[in-house]
Order: C-alpha cells, then sequence, then structure tokens
C-alpha cells in the first residue's frame, strides 16, 4: 500500500513539474514582461521567467479588440527614411500626397498621433515627413474617442480613425534631429533643418525648417517651397494636457496645363481645347492651440482655438478654342482672358466645452460653445478678348469682344453656436443623451465691378450687388450609444429648426425676404467582433441648403465664354450615404460597399450658344442622381514575402439638364460610369535588403445615353523597386515603372516609363553622416496626364514636367541623450517609475 501511494505521488508530481517551470505565454507586441523575485504564492500578479525562447516569423499585423497593430520590424525601408517611406510598404495603406489623404483599408485616416497624444495639429503630410522612421517601434490603428466622448461615454457617431506611433525608448528623453542639404542639376534643391523630442508619457517637441522644390515637378519659373513648422504636448501633472502647433509657408508655383474637353449635347458633342500659364505667390501662416483640464475625477475642461491667415498674387493667361467637329476649320470661338487676381483672407475658430458628473450612475451635464467666421479682401483685374468667328461686325469680319473689368469682392462669415447636454446610463452598457442649442451665422458677400476699358473707370451697376444671409436656428440632438462584448451600436439625429433672411441689393434696388427651413442629420451605426469577424453597418443622412452664391448669384460675365447665374427658387437637398464593411482576421480580407444618393440634388443646367459655343451654368435641383462602389482588399505573409490584392468597382449615374438655342427647351441628359481597378503587389524583405513589385489595371467607361456616346480609358501600371545593402555601409536602390495608357483617345505618346536608381554611404564613427547621389527620371519619360469622364462629358488634363535631374545630398544626424548620472539620480527620486 505505502509503494502505491509513493508510486502515485510520484506520478502527480511528474505530471506536474513540466507546467511548474515551463509557462506559455500568448504575446502580442507592445506587451511588456517584468522579471520579479517575488514568492510563487503571487503568480496569478507575476510571472517569473528564466528563460523565454520565441520561434517563428514576427507577423506583420495583429489585432487586439478595434486596435492594429503593425509591427515595423517586418518592414525594411532605407536607412534615414521618414514615416511617409515606411507607410508606403504597407500593405493596405493607401497615400494620396496631392489630395492629402491617408487610408488604411479603405478607411481614412484623420490624423496622426505620437505615443497617444496629438501630432503636429493632424497635418497627415507634416507628420509623415517630420518623422523619422529610425524612431518607430510600432504602428496602432483604432478610432480614438475625444477627451469628451471618454468623459460622457458616448460616441458622437463621427470617425476618427487615427494612426498611433510608438516611440523606441532609446529616442525618448532625447533630442534627435536631422541637418540636410540636397542639390542637383536644372536647379533642384532641399535645404532641411529637422529635430525632435519624444516621451513615452506622449510628450513631444518638433521643429521643422524646410525649404525646397522637389515636391513641384511642374515646368515654371522658380518654383519653391519654405515652410517653418513645429508641434508642443505638454503635461502639468495629471490634470493639464496643453497641444500647440504652428505653421509658416511660402509658396511660388508656375505652371502650363493643357486642356481639352467634350461636351454631350442633342446635337452633337462639342469640343474644347485650352491653354493655361499660371504663377501664383502664396504665404500661409496657421496655429491650433488645445487645453485638456481635467480639474477633478468629475469635471472635465477642453477648450481649443486655430486660426489661419494668409495672401495670395495669382497671375493666369487663358488661350481657349470651341469647335464644333473637333477640327479648326470649325472653329466657332476663340478668346483669351487674363487674370490677375489678389486676396487677402482670414480665418478663426474657438471651442470649449464643460462636463460635470453628477451621481453615482455617472449621468453627466455637458455645456458648449463655439465661435467662428472667416474674411477675405479679393481684388480681381480681367482681360478677354473674344472672337466669335460665326457672327459677323459691320464690315463683314468676325465680331470681337473686348472687356476689361476690375473686381473688389469682399466675403465676410461669422458663426457661433451654443448647447447644453445630457447624458444618462441606464446600466454599464446603454447611455442616452439629449441635448438643445442655438445657432446664428451670418454671411456677407460684395462685388464692386469697375470697367477699365474707359479712362475715368466707370462703376457697372449691373455686375456689382451684395448679397447677406442671416440665420437663427434651434437645435434638437438625441443619441443612443451601446457597448456591448460584441456589439456596438450608436444611434442619433440632430433636427434644426431655422429662419433664413436674404438680402439682395442690386441696381439701387433692396429685396428682403425670410424663409423657413428644416435640417435633419440621422445617423446610425452598428458594429458587431466575435474576436475573428468584425461587421460594421453606417447610415449617414444630411440636409444641404443652397449657398448665398448659387440663390443670388447675378450674372457673372467676367469669362464671356464661361457665364454663371443665380437660382431663388433652389430648394433644399437631402444627401444619404449607406456603408458596410466587414473584416476577416484569419485570412486577411476586407470587404467594404458604400451606397449614396441625392434627393433634390444640386446639378448644373447648362445652357449652350450655338453661335458662339458660349455656355450659362445655372444651379437647379435634380433627382436620380447617384452611385454604388466596393472594394475587396485581401493580404497575406509568408515568413519574409508579404502578398496583398485589391479590386474595385464603381457605378454612377449623373442627371444633368442643358438647354440648346436650337431646340428651345431644357433636355435632361443620363450618363452611365462604370469603373473597375485591380492591383496587386508582391513584397519580400531578405536581410540583405527588400524588393517590392506591384501591378494595376484601371477601366473606366462612360455612356451618354442621350447621345449615345461611349467612352472608355484604360491605365495599366506596373513597377519593381528594392534596396540592397552592401558591406562598408553602402546602399543601392532604385525603381522602374511603366505606366500605359490606352482607350478612345490614347495613343503610346501618353505612356510614361520612368527609371530612378541611388546609392548612400554612411560614415563618421556612429554613422551619424550619409551622403546620396539620386539619378531620377532617366529615361527623359515623365508624363503628368490626367483624364476623367463625368455626366458633361470628358476631360483630359496635361502639364509638362521637368525631365531627368540628379541630385547629391549629406545628411548628418544628431542625438542628445541624457548622461547616466543623470538618468540614475532621477530613477533614485523616482524610485517607482
Amino acid at each position: 500500500m505505502i509503494i502505491k501511494r509513493i508510486l502515485l505521488i510520484f506520478i502527480i508530481l511528474l505530471l506536474l513539474f513540466p507546467t511548474a517551470n515551463a509557462t506559455i505565454l500568448n504575446l502580442v507586441v507592445g506587451d511588456t514582461i517584468y522579471p520579479t523575485r517575488k514568492h510563487v504564492s503571487s503568480l496569478h500578479k507575476t510571472i517569473e521567467l528564466d528563460e523565454v525562447q520565441v520561434i517563428g516569423q514576427r507577423k506583420l499585423f495583429s489585432i487586439r479588440k478595434d486596435t492594429t497593430f503593425i509591427n515595423t520590424d517586418c518592414l525594411r525601408v532605407r536607412k534615414g527614411a521618414n514615416l511617409e517611406d515606411l507607410i508606403r510598404n504597407i500593405p493596405g495603406m493607401e497615400y494620396d500626397k496631392a489630395n492629402r489623404q491617408l487610408s488604411f483599408k479603405g478607411k481614412p485616416l484623420n490624423g496622426v498621433n505620437i505615443n497617444g497624444e496629438t501630432f503636429m495639429g493632424n497635418d497627415i503630410i507634416a507628420a509623415l515627413e517630420n518623422m523619422p522612421t529610425d524612431a518607430v517601434e510600432l504602428l496602432k490603428l483604432y478610432d480614438m474617442l475625444s477627451a469628451l466622448e471618454k468623459m460622457t461615454g458616448v460616441d458622437d457617431g463621427a470617425d476618427n480613425y487615427v494612426l498611433d506611433i510608438k516611440t523606441k525608448s532609446t529616442y525618448n528623453g532625447s533630442l534627435t534631429g536631422t541637418l540636410t542639404a540636397e542639390h542637383g542639376n536644372r536647379d533642384r534643391r532641399r535645404d532641411e533643418v529637422q529635430g525632435n523630442l519624444f516621451n513615452a508619457d506622449g510628450e513631444n517637441t518638433s521643429l521643422t525648417l524646410r525649404s525646397d522644390n522637389l515636391s513641384n515637378m511642374n515646368i515654371g519659373g522658380n518654383n519653391f517651397q519654405n515652410i517653418l513648422s513645429g508641434n508642443i504636448v505638454k503635461k502639468f501633472g495629471k490634470k493639464i494636457t496643453l497641444n500647440a502647433s504652428l505653421s509658416l509657408n511660402a509658396f511660388h508655383n508656375g505652371s502650363e496645363n493643357h486642356d481639352y474637353d467634350e461636351q454631350y449635347l442633342s446635337s452633337g458633342t462639342k469640343y474644347r481645347e485650352s491653354m493655361l500659364l499660371s504663377l501664383s505667390k502664396n504665404h500661409s501662416n496657421a496655429a491650433n492651440i488645445n487645453l485638456q483640464y481635467n480639474i477633478d475625477k468629475k469635471t472635465l475642461l477642453n477648450i481649443s482655438a486655430n486660426g489661419n491667415f494668409g495672401r495670395s498674387d495669382n497671375l493666369t493667361d487663358n488661350t481657349t478654342y470651341l469647335y464644333e467637329r473637333n477640327t479648326a476649320a470649325d472653329t466657332l470661338t476663340s478668346g483669351t482672358l487674363r487674370n490677375n487676381t489678389k486676396s487677402n483672407g482670414k480665418n478663426y475658430h474657438v471651442s470649449a466645452d464643460l462636463t460635470r458628473r453628477i451621481g453615482k450612475a455617472g449621468a453627466s451635464f455637458t455645456v458648449k460653445a463655439t465661435l467662428g467666421g472667416n474674411s477675405n479682401e479679393t481684388n480681381n483685374t480681367s482681360l478677354s478678348l473674344t472672337k466669335f468667328h460665326h457672327l459677323r461686325n459691320a464690315v463683314g469680319g468676325d465680331s470681337l469682344l473686348l472687356r476689361n473689368l476690375c473686381q473688389q469682392l469682399p466675403t465676410l462669415r461669422n458663426e457661433s453656436r451654443i448647447s447644453l447636454q445630457y447624458t444618462h446610463p441606464f446600466g454599464k452598457q446603454l447611455k442616452l443623451q439629449t441635448g438643445y442649442g442655438l445657432h446664428h451665422e451670418e454671411d456677407r458677400n460684395t462685388s464692386n465691378t469697375y470697367d477699365y476699358t474707359i479712362p475715368n473707370r466707370p462703376y457697372i451697376d449691373s455686375l456689382s450687388y451684395e448679397n447677406t444671409l442671416s440665420i437663427c436656428g434651434q437645435e434638437l440632438a438625441l443619441r443612443m450609444d451601446y457597448k456591448g462584448k460584441q456589439w456596438k451600436i450608436n444611434s442619433g439625429i440632430d433636427v434644426e429648426w431655422q429662419r433664413r433672411n436674404i438680402c439682395r441689393q442690386h441696381n439701387s434696388e433692396t429685396v428682403d425676404y425670410t424663409v423657413k427651413a428644416t435640417e435633419y442629420k440621422p445617423k446610425f451605426g452598428a458594429k458587431w467582433n466575435n474576436g475573428k469577424i468584425e461587421v460594421e453597418l453606417r447610415y449617414n443622412g444630411n440636409t444641404q441648403q443652397p449657398s448665398i452664391q448659387a440663390l443670388l448669384t447675378l450674372d457673372d460675365k467676367s469669362n464671356p465664354l464661361s457665364v454663371k447665374i443665380g437660382n431663388p427658387q433652389l430648394k433644399p437637398a437631402y444627401q444619404q450615404q449607406l456603408s458596410i464593411r466587414l473584416n476577416e482576421r484569419k485570412y486577411g480580407i476586407t470587404f467594404m460597399g458604400n451606397y449614396h444618393n441625392s434627393f433634390n440634388d444640386f446639378a448644373e443646367e447648362v445652357t449652350y450658344d450655338s453661335n458662339t459655343g458660349a455656355r450659362t451654368y445655372r444651379t437647379v435641383n435634380i433627382n436620380g442622381n447617384y452611385s454604388v462602389d466596393g472594394m475587396l482588399q485581401w493580404q497575406k505573409q509568408v515568413k519574409r514575402l508579404m502578398l496583398s490584392g485589391t479590386m474595385r468597382t464603381s457605378f454612377k449615374n449623373h442627371v444633368y439638364l442643358f438647354h440648346e438655342q436650337t431646340y428651345g427647351n431644357a433636355l435632361k441628359s443620363k450618363t452611365h460610369t462604370t469603373g473597375n481597378e485591380v492591383s496587386l503587389r508582391l513584397n519580400y524583405q531578405p536581410k540583405w535588403g527588400n524588393i517590392d513589385l506591384h501591378a494595376s489595371w484601371q477601366l473606366y467607361r462612360s455612356n451618354n445615353l442621350l447621345t449615345n456616346t461611349h467612352v472608355n480609358t484604360i491605365d495599366y501600371d506596373c513597377g519593381i523597386s528594392g534596396t540592397v545593402e552592401l558591406p562598408h555601409d553602402i546602399e543601392i536602390w532604385g525603381d522602374a515603372n511603366c505606366h500605359l495608357r490606352r482607350g478612345t483617345y490614347s495613343t503610346t505618346d501618353d505612356d510614361q516609363w520612368l527609371l530612378n536608381v541611388g546609392a548612400s554611404w554612411r560614415f563618421l564613427r556612429k554613422k551619424q553622416a550619409t551622403l546620396s547621389f539620386k539619378w531620377n527620371d532617366i529615361l527623359n519619360r515623365r508624363r503628368d496626364l490626367n483624364r476623367s469622364v463625368s455626366g458633361y462629358g470628358y476631360h483630359e488634363s496635361f502639364r509638362p514636367q521637368i525631365h531627368s535631374y540628379a541630385l547629391v545630398s549629406l545628411r548628418y544626424r544628431f542625438s542628445l541623450t541624457k548622461s547616466k548620472t543623470d538618468k540614475n539620480s532621477h530613477k533614485q527620486q523616482n524610485p517607482n517609475k
């Protein structure tokens, strides 16, 4: 019996022994394990590990709840690259620098954070250009709640998807930066000084001074941009957080544009060709400041203010030809138009909210107030000479029209809102919120026009006016927020009752009338997540009132070939969008679909003059405009190989009205536009560098049902890029890209072939300095050609570009770190940190 008991105890110990000394941990990137010497009884709080062995390839993506983590160690970029170069290598990430848009799996990102705090005032371009890749440890993507939403527990229903950067511990508390000088032939240059100071708690300070012309490839006179930008996040204890940013910009841009247009009319397609030479000088200065004050555990105060002021001086020369049958022999009208526009503008916005929790259940009251406005002083001088080839003058020649006008166009807008909200919880998962607010807005725009063709420059009453729009409104808001284990539901509606007073002064006559309007803004969002699949459904509706310019603009004949008139009979439009999104985590599949339509939509009624080719535009209400689009995306990581693919499709039904004098009545024209796109990408990340292959195909078809006109545009794009790391700290890189344009009007001359190569060498003791050489557009085949199809017709735009050029650059990186003595003394003063 004793032997059996001993044997039984031995077997039990044998079974328990491995589990007492081996612990299997499911770690996610970003987790931290702290060693401990505490007693075994506290094993439920801490884990003592003698050895940790990690086996397997680290994954690029990992997901925890609603947050996507991106492990940047899986991505290889050139030494000294910035965040912009890094995100371009992330599957599913799309960056449109021209439109200042960044998206992930089709979902737009609203800003970039550093360690949980706003960076560069949510200016995406500034954040991507000023953040060095070497400082990035981890990227996180999530829907960020504001401090007010966290306090009340109610989501306002608006997407605030952000990219949050976790900096490396070696960079936290250190002042790092770069000095860059980059110069080449064709007067290409870039000089930059950049400094950053990051802390793990979100505090950061950044300053950038840059002067360059590399971002502008247009052929023009002395194009450049000078930028001074800065950002600071400072925390005063645990209660106060200050976030401020400043940006000073000066731009000089000269360009040449060649445009070709076709317009669908019942009497046949009409054609237009134009060439535009432009030269612009712009100065823009912006500042943003936010203050968050946690007065106590139950009281929160937020204050934010931002402003912008700038001036611009734009000079344009436009030459236009209108054709009947796309040949010079059928020229209807030709003309030249020179515009010189000078403007000074400023805008501001100030807001504050105070929230106080009451009771133990978590109910709260919130008072919100906003004040904003803008003003602009514009002086426009235009000189036009128009020749009407189908109209005869007194001696039998082509009719000529000469105009030299000067317009003073001041505008002013002020808006204020104040509201009171009450939030009441029903248990831990459901909260209801109601609010009442007052709204006041006033818009004023004026036009004073003078005739410069006459020596005394008389005032032109028929082209001068003053319009004023005053709005007084009351708003009622209802919102519901439910947060469960798998379900998140947010819905609400805002209703505003308005009294709109419209006043117009023209030709010594005053028209003053008041109308009542009601605006509806319903929202609904539902998200279901079981850890493997995430499904999201959203609906947004919005009542849109016609602008004062569309309602009251008089005959604007500053351009004789494009005249604009107002329409006092315009009604409000209602726009709505329904979207669905599905994420499957195991196989990396994302699907997204959208449906958008409008009732009483705003559209242009075009009146065409068959004798002159001139067009008169008038905004009208119309029904029948809708669009549908969808996207399917897939990504897969196989060790060091990353594969991704995207499919997109869209359909748009566009309706507009046109009026030809020959026929006398306005006709309705429908155009169906379909689009399809397929793109594939392969990225390989070996130890010695990286290789990236990509290919895409785009097809857009337009069919005008009235004239049975078909237009196709097809684009093929493929390319390869890579980096190779060589001994002695040498890197070489290059990329080759082919863009083939095919379709109804394309030829092989429209194709673009790009080949760029470069090399760099890092030197000095700590490799702080980098010397590099770049040769861009070796084949001299860069082309900027944009083609689009719409309900009105076909449009093509071409801008000549700067071709092959070479650059030599020298970059020095510095890092100032606190001494070990300072660190040790700091630890002794703060032993708990």
